[in-house]
């Protein structure tokens, strides 16, 4: 059988003969099938239709009433003949303020509030406070300078805040020139506060200002509180200095907070070294914080006086621990760690005496516990 005798046979088993009535509901199917799909174009159509016109609709009305200040407006029936409406003028009483701030788009004047708004957060706005801040420092130096005012006189009627006057004087220190330098390190002991001690000890390095950089620290901050800037300063010689000034100073207050150095392990030998050295150092306030009722206070009092020593504070503690039964053992500590012939007389006298041997051993003990 060739391929052409197969190909008939084949068209004649698919051969089907349609009828008229199945013809007819095939046609009215997809007549019908048709047009169920123009009608789901149709309401496809207008339901994109109502929606865009939903939205401009809410766009216009949003913008109206944010045009009004957020208020419904309800229009009222046009005239029939439209005049121009007389030009608004603003009241000679609304303050007028020279900026440029976009104006409302409503068709009026700016308010006062509304221009202020626009003002503070614009650009030229915030250049223009910086501008009236360097304005008051440049005036508040010109009086300090010329003898005008005293710095506190100037700081405290400057049109500023102190907070803000610090932080322009401590962005110019470091860059000004030497004799500005001092002006506005005058003016910061007037008005500083523990944020000018970074950029007042920077000063402090160079030696040519540093003891007005210093000066200025302890009259912010007061002698008793020099400790806290001991521990941020990095020069040892700046340091050695602070707590000099601390024991200068020679009240309760700011020696117990050099003795709080004392306590420290990491500055104790820098503060015994700052004693030792100092010009003027307070024997009596020592004295007197060995009955503190802080054993701290008392211990730390002892190891200074040991470790600067010498005749006078040997023989004031001889006297102390002598003519009282109750001084207390810190002294007899003070003692221990004084050196001298002195000292080394009174210890062997006292080992030898039953009345003044417990002392001694009682100090001894305290002493061994603390682990110097």
């Amino acid at each position: 059988m060739n391929e052409d005798s197969l190909d008939n046979q084949i068209r004649e088993a698919l051969r089907v003969e349609a009828k008229t009535e199945q013809v007819s509901r095939l046609e009215a199917f997809w007549e019908a099938e048709l047009h169920r799909q123009r009608q789901k174009r149709t309401v496809r159509r207008s339901l994109a239709l109502a929606a865009s016109l939903l939205v401009a609709v809410s766009i216009v009305g949003w913008a109206s009433r944010h045009d009004l200040g957020g208020q419904d407006v309800v229009e009222a029936p046009q005239p029939a003949v439209q005049t121009a409406p007389p030009a608004i003028r603003p009241s000679p009483e609304t303050p007028q303020i020279d900026v440029d701030v976009p104006a409302p788009s409503i068709g009026r004047e700016p308010t006062a509030l509304e221009q202020l708004v626009f003002y503070s957060h614009s650009p030229r706005g915030v250049d223009r406070a910086n501008e009236s801040l360097a304005s008051v420092v440049d005036d508040l130096i010109e009086q300090v300078q010329t003898g005008q005012a005293d710095p506190q006189s100037a700081v405290d009627d400057a049109a500023v805040s102190t907070a803000e006057i610090e932080r322009e004087l401590l962005r110019r220190l470091v860059r000004s020139k030497d004799g500005e330098k001092l002006t506005l390190m005058k003016i910061l002991a007037a008005g500083g506060s523990m944020k000018s001690m970074p950029a007042l000890l920077r000063v402090s390095r160079s030696a040519a200002h540093r003891d007005e950089a210093l000066a200025t620290i302890e009259q912010i901050v007061g002698p008793e509180g020099l400790a806290r800037v001991v521990r941020q300063a990095s020069n040892p010689q700046v340091r050695m200095i602070l707590m000099q000034r601390m024991l200068a100073d020679g009240s309760d207050e700011s020696v117990a907070a050099f003795l709080s150095l004392v306590q420290d392990p990491a500055r104790r030998a820098e503060a015994f070294s700052a004693a030792g050295s100092a010009n003027s150092f307070p024997t009596e306030t020592l004295f007197a914080l060995l009955r503190s009722d802080d054993q701290r206070i008392r211990l730390s009092a002892a190891l200074v006086l040991g470790h600067v020593n010498g005749p006078d504070i040997t023989r004031k503690l001889v006297v102390l621990v002598s003519a009282e039964q109750s001084a207390p053992t810190e002294a007899w500590m003070a003692l221990l760690a004084c050196r001298g012939e002195l000292a080394e007389k009174f210890l062997n006298y006292a080992t030898g005496r039953p009345q003044l041997l417990g002392h001694v051993n009682q100090a001894r003990v305290q002493w061994a516990r603390m682990n110097l």
